[in-house]
């Protein structure tokens, strides 16, 4: 049976905050910021010598991201998603994606869903996040992530392992977390990664540490001399 969060507004941004009411960061800004990404810049590089706005082009994948988990999000819940907010091309990109997450990956399942894009905060460490799935996978409870790329990266495994210690705190006994990179593109693929949680260990460390930095580092930029 579902939780029964509401559902947010597709583009927009949830506003973590702890039991005292004090905004705490959210798991992908702290990896955002922490993580750095070298292939982006040699892509980006590339699109520029094609003549292409390498922003614009990145907006619209990720749009088309946005509108998979949209369409996965509904039906898992078995409703209509909302795509009015995305450009045409964000929304044959994502129903792409969508097509390929369900007939290479659901129809091969036996899925017990329990909480889909539930907002939860950790008090004990305070970031927020809102996993994709917390389901029951051929009956071991699971914390899934969806993501529209090629592979599976290491910061997809660390931001999992953050949305899983989170849903440990909150009662949800997770036995493993399983990443899906699903490829938005018509000839693409897709890939998993399944890893025990306490395989984990080591991936929330460095979210841990990433999360050090960023706080040491914001505090920093507050105090820098006019």
């Amino acid at each position: 049976m579902f939780e029964d969060p509401a559902i947010r507004p597709q583009l927009q941004r949830p506003d973590y905050r702890n039991a005292a009411g004090e905004r705490v960061p959210s798991v992908t800004t702290v990896i955002g910021a922490t993580f750095a990404k070298p292939a982006l810049t040699a892509w980006a590089n590339r699109l520029g010598m094609q003549g292409m706005d390498s922003e614009r082009y990145r907006d619209e994948r990720a749009g088309e991201g946005s509108v998979m988990h949209a369409l996965i999000h509904a039906h898992l819940r078995r409703e209509e998603a909302d795509l009015s907010p995305f450009s045409p091309t964000a929304r044959a990109g994502g129903r792409v994606g969508f097509l390929r997450w369900r007939r290479d990956w659901l129809d091969h399942q036996v899925l017990s869903p329990i909480a889909s894009e539930h907002s939860l905060v950790s008090e004990r460490h305070q970031y927020g996040g809102t996993p994709d799935l917390i389901a029951g996978v051929s009956g071991r409870v699971e914390l899934l992530d969806w993501k529209t790329s090629k592979r599976v990266y290491v910061e997809h495994l660390v931001q999992a392992a953050a949305y899983a210690a989170m849903a440990w705190e909150h009662g949800h006994q997770v036995r493993a977390v399983r990443v899906v990179a699903v490829s938005t593109e018509a000839d693409g693929a897709m890939h998993e990664v399944v890893m025990p949680v306490e395989d984990t260990r080591p991936y929330f460390a460095a979210f841990l540490a990433a999360l050090r930095l960023y706080r040491r580092a914001k505090a920093l930029a507050e105090v820098v001399p006019a």
